[in-house]
């Protein structure tokens, strides 16, 4: 992944930390990013694109500080308790990929745009 790609993802991540993912909108994005819209657009083609695109980011992330987590020989209970340990470290990363999961499985109910 570029650079230029990852930074504007991790400000929509900051963006849906912040706002929900109902109240995401790419110029705040762009805002948070320090960015035209149009470089979005470019990058993601449109507000869906943008929000799919965060997603995965969101999941890569997670499998940086979980990844060895799903070893087979690992004991269920040991690997449930590093799974739930890498979920509450004190990680600007971590907090936002929690709060984006929790957007999404929330419905996205956050506070309106």
């Amino acid at each position: 992944m570029t650079t230029r790609r990852a930074k504007l993802l991790e400000a929509t991540c900051r963006v849906i930390a912040l706002r929900g993912v109902r109240g995401l909108r790419v110029e705040d994005v762009a805002a948070e990013a320090g960015v035209s819209k149009t470089l979005i657009y470019y990058h993601f083609r449109d507000r869906a694109g943008l929000v799919t695109s965060a997603l995965e980011y969101v999941n890569d992330r997670a499998e940086g500080y979980v990844g060895g987590a799903d070893e087979d020989d690992i004991p269920v209970r040991d690997l449930l308790l590093a799974l739930l340990a890498a979920e509450f470290q004190d990680d600007t990363a971590v907090r936002e990929n929690s709060a984006v999961w929790g957007e999404v499985r929330g419905g996205g109910r956050g506070p309106p745009a």
